[in-house]
């Protein structure tokens, strides 16, 4: 196959397109537990990061902290206090963020592209026309997490679901919005240079 791509006379830079260590930017369990940014909550894999976890209980001592277990496909999503979590089981668990960002009282989860074409020098370009959007079914409630879909976007409410969710629907359907401007007739602040200041710290990190 290389040899096919040699005779099109392409660059070096060019002839292949991924760089030594891009698996550790596409895996989440990788990417969040050495990460070590503030816009990425606190994680830990276990049971192979148990002591650092341990450590880190250790400094919280004082503070009740609630974590979101997870497999390691970021299935089975469960929310627990710390002292219910069994540490030798092969998990991920993440620090719950409780200040969610919410649209008409659900947790809604944003996701945009980011595309990285050199990592020395580092240069990574966001795709600023297209936001992704999933919207929790039920509505969430800090108090109470019984109900994994009041804080978790299942199978039944992907990115197209957004389209359905009430608040959202005229601005498909009368005016032929896109998400992003969308949620940007909702949302006052700077979302875009929000995400835009977290991909460069994030990344230079």
């Amino acid at each position: 196959m290389l040899r096919k791509v040699a005779k099109l006379c392409l660059k070096c830079r060019k002839a292949i397109n991924h760089f030594p260590g891009i698996a550790s930017l596409a895996s989440k369990s990788y990417f969040n537990t050495h990460g070590g940014s503030r816009y990425l909550p606190k994680t830990f894999e276990l049971p192979q990061q148990k002591q650092q976890f341990l450590q880190h209980i250790q400094k919280k001592k004082n503070k009740q902290i609630i974590w979101i277990q997870k497999n390691k496909g970021h299935r089975g999503n469960q929310v627990k206090e710390t002292k219910d979590l069994d540490l030798n089981k092969p998990v991920l668990i993440q620090q719950f963020v409780h200040n969610q960002f919410l649209l008409h009282g659900h947790v809604i989860n944003i996701g945009i592209h980011v595309i990285i074409t050199s990592a020395v020098p580092l240069r990574a370009y966001i795709l600023d026309s297209a936001w992704l959007m999933r919207i929790c079914s039920e509505p969430y409630d800090p108090n109470d997490f019984s109900d994994i879909k009041t804080y978790v976007t299942d199978g039944e409410h992907m990115d197209s679901s957004v389209f359905k969710f009430p608040p959202m629907k005229r601005y498909f359907d009368d005016w032929n919005y896109s998400r992003k401007q969308s949620l940007q007739a909702h949302v006052t602040t700077g979302l875009g240079e929000s995400f835009s200041l977290a991909v460069r710290l994030v990344k230079l990190q």
